[in-house]
């Protein structure tokens, strides 16, 4: 009815922000009717034809004052000039080629893979010059190593689901890379990796996948992380040293995950590593890592502020896994039976300790 009888003007001249995820391909297009020249956010659900793509061909001029877009398609950004953050599906390379020189774009979200490779581009000011946060929800060990060799950055904010399987040499590349090409000072966030799925005939040796001391070592310069995250396929192959070095590095952490993996060797953090981390890491709160918990020691640590402990895939005895049904996999029948035999071991681990068990530390 709004529609057969439109205004002269817009329905409401002063609206500053549209949230269109309707879930009839018939209603897309009144969105129309709501797009005015004071719109500074807008996010657009799933687009059902090619016509819904050109309702919003002239989306620059409707709303020339647009700063923040979520979006399926990069197509609709091309011609935004005061973009300050995009969360996006797909992101082609012309799209990519015009947000790199887009001085006000301070935050990059993409969900979908890349189908691209970024390349070093000469231009002043730098390519994405003024970026500070970025998130790829699937993206290659490729594409992520590239991006960051594009540019000096200031990020606070990095994260990039890793869908292809890294070998701890090319792991260890992408950190010294991190390493060389951010500001020390700035990055407070890190979340790499946990997005790939390991396979089960991997192309090289499996210790070839497991990352060193050397790598993680690497990423110490950045003083300011309060959030970190690494998940490689093949986990880590550290020691309580290591655990210590990176407690000293990083003072400000508030959550730390290193993930592990069935395939990884079998873990050389000892539960040891607890008291350097509550030594040097006060505002910890969060910890994922896996230990050797055989090795206790005399007297606990310091609780500290931590708050949550994910022992992941720590091993507390021999393990022996038990049948599964004949549709599985040998490999899905023993990762299942030792997790099930995990999952036992450290309820009784919850019952010999119920006081730690109440406030939530395991």
């Amino acid at each position: 009815m709004l529609a057969a009888a439109p205004p002269s003007a817009h329905f409401f001249p002063n609206l500053r922000t549209i949230y269109w995820t309707v879930n009839q391909p018939a209603w897309f297009p009144y969105v129309r009717l709501f797009l005015c020249p004071s719109i500074k956010t807008l996010m657009i659900g799933m687009f059902a034809t090619t016509a819904h793509l050109t309702l919003l061909r002239r989306l620059s001029t409707q709303c020339p004052l647009l700063e923040s877009c979520i979006a399926q398609r990069s197509k609709l950004i091309c011609e935004l000039t005061h973009l300050k953050t995009l969360n996006v599906h797909n992101l082609d390379q012309p799209a990519f080629a015009y947000l790199a020189q887009l001085p006000s774009l301070t935050a990059l979200a993409v969900s979908g893979v890349p189908e691209f490779l970024p390349s070093r581009i000469t231009m002043d000011p730098p390519p994405f010059s003024n970026l500070r946060s970025v998130a790829f929800g699937s993206a290659t060990h490729e594409f992520t190593t590239a991006f960051i060799a594009m540019n000096s950055w200031s990020l606070i904010a990095f994260r990039s689901s890793i869908i292809s399987v890294p070998t701890a040499a090319q792991t260890a590349e992408l950190y010294a890379m991190l390493a060389s090409k951010c500001s020390h000072k700035t990055l407070a966030q890190l979340h790499l990796g946990g997005g790939a799925r390991f396979d089960i005939q991997p192309l090289h040796p499996l210790e070839a996948y497991a990352v060193q001391s050397d790598a993680l070592r690497s990423l110490g310069c950045f003083q300011n992380l309060q959030e970190v995250t690494l998940v490689p396929p093949g986990g880590f192959d550290i020691d309580d040293a290591m655990v210590e070095d990176l407690a000293r590095a990083w003072p400000r952490i508030f959550s730390l995950q290193l993930g592990g993996s069935y395939r990884s060797p079998s873990s050389r953090v000892t539960l040891h590593s607890l008291r350097a981390l509550a030594a040097h890491c006060p505002n910890l709160g969060f910890l994922s890592l896996v230990f050797d918990a055989s090795i206790v020691p005399d007297v606990p640590p310091e609780r500290g502020a931590l708050f949550r402990l994910d022992v992941s895939d720590s091993v507390l005895g021999d393990l022996h896994p038990s049948g599964g049904s004949n549709n599985e996999t040998p490999a899905a029948v023993a990762v299942h039976a030792r997790a099930i035999g995990l999952h036992k071991l450290w309820k009784a681990v919850m019952a010999l300790r119920p006081e730690h068990a109440q406030a939530g530390e395991l």
